[in-house]
């Protein structure tokens, strides 16, 4: 997915919100940004999953990238 379209701009130097809903077990990703559903797409699969806070580099890029980040949760749903 890291080459589909822009989901936000102008984000630069602003908090915003930032919820992603991954369902494993349905194979399903959404994105909501500031409460806006921004991205869906379905799983990639695998048996291994992680999020990352932080940046990824990426061709033709900038030399200065920064994420600060807080109030940071992680839910699972049992069951």
């Amino acid at each position: 997915y890291y080459r589909s379209a822009v989901l936000a701009s102008n984000m630069y130097d602003r908090w915003f919100r930032l919820n992603v809903i991954h369902d494993a077990n349905a194979s399903h990703l959404k994105v909501y940004i500031d409460g806006v559903l921004k991205f869906e797409a379905p799983g990639r699969g695998g048996t291994s999953h992680y999020f990352k806070c932080g940046v990824y580099s990426q061709p033709d890029g900038s030399y200065y990238m920064e994420s600060r980040w807080k109030g940071i949760k992680v839910l699972k749903k049992c069951g």
